[in-house]
């Protein structure tokens, strides 16, 4: 029987301290977390890395968070999304 593979979470937040002290957070829980930046490198960690859930910021660099939920939401309607203002 293989292990069980732990949950992965797309992070994005434009404020490193932010990103970093949520990711150890749901780290410490047991969750794999990919952190981002910026929003345009979403779609292809959502798929790389098979993301669980995204967390993510509205108010980011480029394309702005509302406008990346609505093209997560298009793509991944059951993929579970925390928006963080």
């Amino acid at each position: 029987m293989s292990p069980q593979r732990p949950t992965t979470v797309v992070l994005v937040d434009d404020d490193s301290a932010l990103r970093e002290a949520v990711a150890r957070w749901l780290e410490g829980e047991g969750m794999r977390v990919i952190g981002l930046s910026r929003g345009e490198w979403v779609t292809s960690a959502i798929e790389t890395h098979r993301a669980d859930a995204l967390l993510l910021d509205v108010h980011l660099p480029g394309l702005d968070g509302l406008q990346l939920l609505e093209a997560v939401r298009h793509r991944w309607q059951e993929l579970p999304v925390i928006v963080m203002t």
